[in-house]
């Protein structure tokens, strides 16, 4: 779930710990029926995003590679007034606003303003 240079780092670990002790057991299984009922079918509603959207992946992401992301943006962007951008952060997994907070946020900032 993290790039590969973040495997053995004790203090994300310990971020993502906290966050799995807080939602709990059934918040995990409530949140992997939700990512598993919804299957391609999201694909197909894509089109019909007309707000400016920022898609943010990590370079190292297993879990939803560049690949994924970039199939995101074409489909918004396939629509007329579609407006999607990809932005990838280096050296990040599947938790790019956990490994690199400040990208993400320098990000995030300079596309809403």
């Amino acid at each position: 779930m993290v790039a590969k240079n973040r495997v053995n780092d004790k203090e994300l670990f310990g971020i993502y710990s906290a966050m799995s002790q807080k939602i709990g057991k059934q918040g995990f299984i409530n949140q992997m029926e939700q990512v598993l009922s919804r299957g391609e079918g999201f694909i197909n509603v894509l089109p019909s995003i007309k707000c400016p959207t920022l898609v943010i992946v990590g370079d190292d992401d297993q879990r939803s590679p560049i690949s994924v992301a970039q199939e995101i943006v074409d489909g918004i962007n396939s629509a007329k007034g579609g407006n999607a951008r990809l932005e990838i952060i280096k050296d990040a997994g599947h938790f790019s606003s956990l490994e690199s907070p400040e990208n993400v946020t320098r990000l995030i900032l300079s596309f809403l303003s």
